[in-house]
């Protein structure tokens, strides 16, 4: 059973090893890599484990490991192989070509240098590999009324997101690091998100709280 929950409550128990709330962009993600025959993944800033127990509640033949910066998150999971900790924006101590799938989920929003946390996911993946990512949307339907009024959407107050990420922009710089894009698109953050917000979602699939993007590394 699914439990709808405020995202900052989401946060604290995932921290805390007492999740219940399985949000939309982590279903979606498990089962991208189900669907497109991933067999070992990474997940960057991995936490407690808990997206890697979800990945192998669809498929248990998929390998997670894990990073994060911070020894005390270092996933207590034990769908988790490989515990990896350090820091995503400088080059990553991995083999190149060595996953079939990276997963950056509400990650790119927390970090300034994007660009190596791109190109060190490109490397990483085997050719045909893919990049599921998702952030928060600062051009949400939401966002755009808050900014229209003068306030700050509540994403950004937190200290800890210092980047804001549009489709486009999002788009360009992942073709920047050579990946193809397959997709970007947007879902809400909580379950049952309500009538006005599943009518945005017919007007624009970039109305959503968090934007979606799936990639893939070019087999040439």
């Amino acid at each position: 059973m699914v439990i709808e929950m405020d995202i900052v409550e989401f946060y604290r128990t995932t921290v805390t090893g007492k999740v219940t709330n399985v949000v939309p962009r982590l279903t979606l993600a498990a089962s991208f890599f189900n669907l497109r025959g991933c067999r070992l993944i990474i997940d960057v800033g991995g936490n407690d484990g808990f997206f890697a127990s979800l990945v192998k509640g669809v498929n248990p033949d998929i390998v997670v490991d894990s990073i994060d910066l911070g020894e005390e998150l270092y996933p207590k999971s034990q769908s988790v192989r490989v515990n990896y900790n350090y820091d995503v924006t400088k080059p990553w101590p991995l083999t190149s070509d060595s996953y079939d799938g990276i997963h950056l989920g509400a990650i790119i929003e927390h970090v300034f240098d994007y660009k190596t946390l791109f190109d060190e996911s490109f490397r990483v993946l085997k050719p045909g590999g893919v990049l599921f990512i998702s952030t928060p949307n600062v051009v949400c339907l939401k966002h755009r009324v808050e900014i229209l009024f003068g306030r700050m959407p509540a994403w950004y107050v937190n200290f800890d997101h210092i980047r804001l990420w549009t489709a486009s922009f999002l788009r360009k710089n992942l073709a920047n690091s050579g990946f193809k894009v397959l997709n970007t698109y947007s879902v809400w953050e909580k379950n049952n998100p309500g009538l006005l917000r599943i009518l945005t979602t017919y007007i624009s699939s970039l109305m959503g709280s968090i934007l979606i993007a799936e990639a893939i590394k070019p087999l040439e």
